[in-house]
């Protein structure tokens, strides 16, 4: 019995001192930035990273725009919100299931009818560790939700953005696991995708359809980062990516799969709290010293360097762009 509390103790303490030196690592932002007169959209926003970012920018007295598929969480989100800051909170939840484009393209009119103007957009929603589908508009579900959707959503609000005085900012949310995507341009459609996940993929270990999806998803999104920047210019809106770590959210959570819950329960115990996950992402929104910056992807506080070859290059990143617009109708 003592050799095993021995055992226990020991690893109790590995665990400890290696969660200090883990967090000791993490920057919080500290610039004191007030946000009166400024709207921002979260996506997303109804739990984990997109309600405490919704918290963090509503105490710094922007209106925030909590878009969310479920608005009775939604409205849920609301309460929980002006709990904590005050009934004075201005946060308003507004419908959006980004797996729809008919439902983009409605929150962005409803938007435009409330707002001349958007300074922040935060792409944040996405889904993981759920059963692949295909939506009504014929596309993967992951890839919907979690890249055709922003990207349809960011373009037709760009002209709002270039509204905004102090310059637009888009905010897409990354992860570090894009770089085991294995992406085929010419194989996105539900057929081929899976085609390509079920007998092309290289190496001797086969992904799981929905933690391909969701890489591939992530990748997308980053050469979309960088490929809006270049095509944005100097019209006064900056386009960068940032991925936050691993967070402890609900999508920590949605896993059915007992060995990747074991894995997730294993990641747990060195993960940020959503609170601290939102640091980065302040900084890449809010940030004086990248009012200019864009078409970067930042980490902890400081551009990442750990990316997949893909997104470095530029032809993929015009190849993805048209097949975008066809897919969403935005061409």
């Amino acid at each position: 019995m003592d050799c095993y509390v021995s055992c226990l103790l020991g690893v109790v303490t590995i665990v400890v001192c290696v969660r200090y030196y883990v967090s000791s690592k993490w920057i919080r932002f500290t610039e004191e930035i007030d946000l009166k007169g400024k709207n921002v959209i979260i996506t997303g926003a109804n739990a984990g990273l997109g309600l405490e970012l919704s918290i963090q920018f509503a105490k710094r007295n922007a209106r925030v725009y909590m878009a969310c598929r479920n608005t009775k969480k939604g409205a849920l989100a609301v309460e929980y919100v002006r709990k904590h800051l005050g009934s004075s909170a201005d946060v308003i939840c507004v419908e959006l299931d980004q797996s729809s484009l008919v439902s983009v393209r409605r929150f962005v009119d409803d938007f435009k009818t409330r707002e001349k103007k958007l300074d922040i957009l935060i792409n944040n929603a996405a889904v993981n560790a759920i059963p692949s589908s295909i939506t009504e508009d014929g596309i993967l579900l992951h890839y919907a939700t979690n890249y055709f959707g922003p990207f349809l959503l960011t373009n037709l609000l760009l002209e709002r953005l270039e509204r905004s005085e102090a310059g637009g900012r888009v905010v897409n949310i990354g992860s570090l696991s894009h770089t085991g995507a294995r992406l085929d341009l010419d194989y996105i459609q539900p057929d081929k995708a899976r085609i390509y996940i079920q007998t092309m993929q290289k190496g001797f270990i086969k992904k799981q359809e929905d933690i391909l999806l969701y890489q591939n998803s992530k990748l997308m999104m980053l050469m979309f980062t960088f490929e809006l920047a270049r095509r944005l210019g100097k019209r006064g809106v900056t386009s960068n990516c940032v991925h936050p770590g691993i967070v402890a959210t609900r999508m920590l959570e949605d896993d059915r799969n007992l060995l990747r819950k074991v894995i997730v329960f294993s990641l747990r115990l060195f993960a940020k709290s959503a609170e601290e996950g939102c640091q980065p992402i302040l900084h890449c929104a809010l940030s004086e010293q990248l009012r200019d910056v864009t078409g970067k992807y930042f980490g902890n506080f400081e551009e990442e360097k750990n990316v997949h070859e893909m997104a470095l290059d530029e032809r993929s990143w015009e190849k993805l762009w048209e097949i975008s617009e066809d897919t969403t109708g935005l061409s």
